[in-house]
């Protein structure tokens, strides 16, 4: 694969063996991907140090993107919120 098959896919499905990984080139309710780096934090995963979007942002990048998928995830991310909010009060 190179960027010429992902410049014309808005969105690209990849399987691999630890589950599927949706590759896109902008996210509904956060924008292109320079704005996604603004809103992500980093993580490790496989050895592997790679940037994801934190939790506000996924959230409404859940709600924008409208899919049924995206609104049935969205209880459990507000609740993992709510408790970070809580967790955060406290301390």
């Amino acid at each position: 694969m190179d960027e010429r098959q992902f410049r014309p896919t808005p969105l690209m499905t990849l399987t691999t063996r630890e589950g599927n990984i949706d590759v896109l080139d902008r996210v509904a309710g956060v924008g292109a991907f320079s704005d996604t780096l603004d809103h992500s934090e980093e993580l490790d995963g496989f050895g592997v140090r790679f940037p994801v979007l934190d939790l506000p942002d996924l959230i409404r990048a859940k709600r924008a993107a409208g899919r049924p998928k995206d609104f049935a995830q969205l209880p459990e991310l507000e609740a993992l919120a709510a408790l970070r909010r809580k967790h955060r009060e406290r301390n």
